[in-house]
């Protein structure tokens, strides 16, 4: 492969690297692929709400579990994936394991989801005070613990030409969740190629190449989302002929395993595009890797 990006992030170049990142190893990582996508049908039979839309959940409890489980062996697999493309390194026959790298990264995703948990029910309590009170003027009912109803009012304020404080207020909270999720892009990344728990210090990773590492994440996610969204179109039709409750658990099973498939590689670019840029943007003398 082409050397890592140094400097300047190489937008077409390091889109370029994670697309064949996938076409060249996706052979390699097809029993692990396989694994996770008989999970996700296991869960699919299991909890068809979490997969399939247009269905009513079972259990919050039992969907909540779900959802955590399926979490959990998507991190391990990443970090699988992470190591073989910053460390050459694949351990027979699934390639994923699960040690201290997998704990570590595990660790620092909780830790981020505890820390930006915690801002945004601070913003969400502060958006369901601004709809709350756009709605009272508006002599609309708003439920303030209702999701569905927040929904409306804010859909209702679109339609009439809006509260601009309150869409200001989304904006810059839609901008600062974009912004954060770049500085933050290679904290998974970090910690696996340093052997230590890595957050905050990766801030710096993307100092001066935001936009382009921004542009380099958008060129691989939107192609990926809409392949995935038309494969997903067609199992839909195909399996659950658009009424997922009245068919068999089979279909249900079947649906679950496409999900995980199209979903599973898709996330094998996201991790590729990731650890070439971040062998090209780390201060360290880079260490051996598939991109070399």
């Amino acid at each position: 492969m082409a050397d890592v990006p140094a400097g300047k992030v190489p937008i077409l170049e390091s889109v370029g690297a994670a697309y064949r990142y996938l076409f060249d190893n996706w052979q390699m990582w097809l029993p692990a692929v396989v694994v996770l996508s008989a999970l996700s049908a296991v869960i699919a039979v299991v909890n068809p709400a979490i997969l399939i839309p247009k269905f009513e959940f079972i259990s919050a409890t039992q969907s909540l579990q779900s959802s955590i489980f399926i979490s959990i062996a998507s991190l391990i697999f990443t970090t699988g994936v992470l190591k073989h493309a910053l460390h050459d390194e694949f351990q027979p026959p699934l390639g994923i394991t699960f040690g201290k790298p997998e704990l570590r990264v595990l660790g620092v995703t909780l830790g981020l989801i505890l820390i930006f948990g915690i801002i945004s029910i601070f913003v969400l309590f502060v958006f369901s005070i601004m709809l709350a009170g756009a709605a009272a003027q508006m002599g609309l009912d708003l439920e303030a613990a209702d999701p569905v109803a927040m929904q409306e009012v804010f859909a209702k304020l679109m339609q009439d030409g809006g509260n601009i404080f309150i869409i200001a207020f989304a904006v810059v909270c839609f901008a600062a969740a974009i912004f954060v999720y770049i500085r933050l892009l290679f904290v998974q990344a970090a910690t696996v190629a340093e052997g230590r728990m890595v957050v905050f210090s990766s801030w710096g990773l993307s100092q001066g190449n935001w936009w382009r590492i921004l542009a380099a994440v958008l060129l691989v996610a939107i192609p990926v989302s809409i392949v995935s969204d038309i494969l997903f179109s067609i199992l839909e039709i195909g399996l659950l002929k658009n009424n997922a409750a009245s068919v068999s658990s089979l279909n249900h099973g079947l649906f679950g395993f496409g999900v995980g498939l199209v979903t599973t590689y898709a996330s094998v670019t996201m991790a590729g595009l990731i650890a070439y840029l971040y062998k090209g943007l780390q201060p360290r003398e880079p260490v051996s890797s598939v991109f070399e």
